[in-house]
């Protein structure tokens, strides 16, 4: 993996080779050189220029973007822990979500929890919403990732539903102060209430 060193006048990529190997301490701590295009303007203009699609298409080209910098020299948000994911599946010999669910999930109890959407998880699946023009929620009801990847994306939680999905509550807020920290956070899980609270 090369890193990026600016572009040529025609608005190629330039690489060069790494000081050094990139390290699972690298991907999980984020030191590794890769960005998001959404935060790194190099980034997107690399994107563009070789036709890489982005993180969210699932496809393996989208993991084809050069470092921003050495790894182990700074911090910068990215595709680290989607690589992360590459290295458990090439380590386990199993799809991420397989894997997951067979050593962390299933022991859990967590059969709501997955990178694919049952027929089951679908019915009680929670839309993405936006406001619309007159101030009012509208479902976003095409925002879905790739049901068939290519990979499954490390950096993204498996998707949950059901009684252990956590929750934040806005109940006791004043009007006005929706979203603003009110010092304690709710959770539910299937009958039973848990309460937090600060300090």
């Amino acid at each position: 993996m090369g890193v990026l060193d600016g572009f040529d006048s025609a608005g190629k990529p330039k690489t060069r080779k790494a000081k050094r190997d990139i390290t699972l301490r690298h991907l999980l701590t984020h030191t590794a050189g890769f960005g998001y295009d959404i935060w790194s303007p190099e980034v997107g203009k690399y994107m563009e220029a070789m036709e890489v699609p982005g993180v969210i298409s699932c496809q393996n080209k989208a993991l084809t973007t050069p470092l921003l910098f050495d790894p182990g020299e700074r911090w910068f948000y990215g595709i680290n822990v989607d690589w992360a994911g590459k290295m458990v599946e090439a380590a386990s010999g199993k799809k991420l979500g397989q894997y997951m669910h067979d050593n962390i999930l299933g022991p859990l109890g967590m059969d709501s929890t997955g990178f694919k959407i049952t027929d089951s998880m679908r019915k009680r699946l929670a839309k993405i919403h936006h406001r619309g023009p007159d101030g009012a929620l509208q479902p976003d009801t095409a925002l879905e990732l790739p049901q068939e990847p290519e990979f499954e994306m490390g950096g993204r939680r498996p998707l949950q539903h059901g009684r252990r999905l956590p929750e934040v509550r806005a109940h006791d807020a004043e009007p006005g102060q929706v979203g603003q920290r009110r010092g304690r956070a709710e959770a539910c899980d299937g009958g039973r209430h848990v309460q937090e609270r600060d300090g």
